[in-house]
């Protein structure tokens, strides 16, 4: 049975060829849809992402931010 670095090198030309030639055709046909959707998605996954860095906030510094006029309510104190 033949080793696995026996066998020759892959054609990565090929590989990204392939790709290239997908990616172009997937985003002429869906173009229109990812337009519509894609920004809505990212702006809530920013938002997940922005509130569980809020939460993960010690209670000791989001005490002294309170005072200095933070704009969000502090959970959990």
């Amino acid at each position: 049975m033949p080793r696995w670095t026996d066998q020759p090198a892959t054609d990565t030309d090929a590989v990204f060829d392939f790709i290239l030639k997908f990616s172009g055709t997937f985003l002429r046909r869906h173009a229109s849809l990812l337009a519509k959707g894609l920004p809505p998605t990212l702006g809530f996954g920013m938002f997940l992402a922005i509130s569980r860095v809020i939460t993960s906030i010690p209670a000791s510094i989001s005490s002294n931010s309170r005072r200095c006029c933070w704009p969000l309510p502090v959970w959990g104190s």
